[in-house]
């Protein structure tokens, strides 16, 4: 009997010790890639990094797969000046992050696709100085709201910056804009802008027609569309990139008394259309 409970506590034990975790407060700087390898012994269960994780100077870092564990950052995320790393693999499970974006000097790097599943940055969005970088398909689901400026330059091979969240950052801004100093196509705001009309006249009036009313808003939030729009899907976000449950009467009147106060983001799908839109809460 002693043995069988002394078996079901070091279970329970280890089942508590290796649950999802805030971890590294302090943030962390990585520049080896033994320390990359070994993230997941040193912090085991460590999945949400409370301040800013570096990964900086790394000249042997050839890949971040030791990373996969990681969810959120509640820093910034900078990746600067790794000339063996080509492709950002390992952080494919990472979801939002609470500061910057910083992709910058890394000589190898090929694609950023591994961060398809990021939606929200809460910060500056800077790719800059990645020499064989072609296009910023990876970055699509970032809302475009949670981009506090965006710096795009002196890539010299990226030729494609129409991506989803790009795109819907040009037709609202919410800070500085500087997209220059690329290859022919992402070479300029005006090139990006004319990429970015592929999707066509009627989709570019469907994000330009869409409203919160009211906003800031208590109890309840109206989704303004086009007449002829249907909505069939709505995703809503708090300001850390986490997926709220909302619920209301219709798609176009949403409860949200049961929210507190802060800032969220509503991702409104309808037919191929993805159009996100800030709210605030009162």
């Amino acid at each position: 009997m002693k043995k069988i409970t002394f078996y079901i506590l070091s279970a329970i034990l280890f089942s508590l010790s290796s649950q999802a975790q805030p971890c590294l407060s302090g943030g962390i700087t990585i520049s080896s890639q033994q320390t990359i390898d070994s993230f997941n012994i040193l912090y085991p269960g460590c999945t949400e990094i409370e301040g800013d994780l570096k990964i900086l100077y790394g000249s042997d870092i050839t890949s971040l797969s030791g990373l996969t564990q990681i969810t959120s950052i509640k820093g910034s995320l900078l990746i600067v000046d790794n000339d063996q790393l080509s492709s950002l693999s390992g952080l494919d499970n990472l979801q939002s992050i609470s500061g910057g974006l910083g992709i910058v000097d890394n000589d190898m790097l090929t694609d950023l696709g591994s961060l398809s599943q990021l939606t929200s940055i809460s910060g500056n969005l800077t790719i800059g100085w990645n020499q064989i970088l072609k296009n910023l398909t990876g970055l699509d689901h970032i809302i475009s709201e949670s981009i506090q400026n965006l710096y795009v330059y002196f890539n010299d091979s990226l030729c494609n910056c129409a991506v989803e969240s790009v795109c819907n950052y040009l037709v609202n801004p919410g800070g500085a804009a500087d997209i220059s100093i690329n290859a022919l196509g992402c070479n300029s705001n005006n090139e990006v802008n004319q990429a970015c009309e592929t999707i066509g006249i009627e989709e570019s009036n469907r994000i330009t027609a869409t409203t919160l009313f009211p906003n800031p808003a208590r109890t309840e939030v109206y989704i303004l569309t086009p007449d002829n729009c249907i909505i069939k899907h709505i995703r809503v976000y708090n300001i850390s990139g986490k997926e709220i449950k909302i619920t209301g009467p219709s798609f176009k009147c949403l409860n949200i008394s049961h929210l507190e106060s802060g800032i969220y983001f509503l991702e409104i799908t309808m037919d191929n259309t993805r159009i996100t839109r800030k709210l605030v809460i009162d």
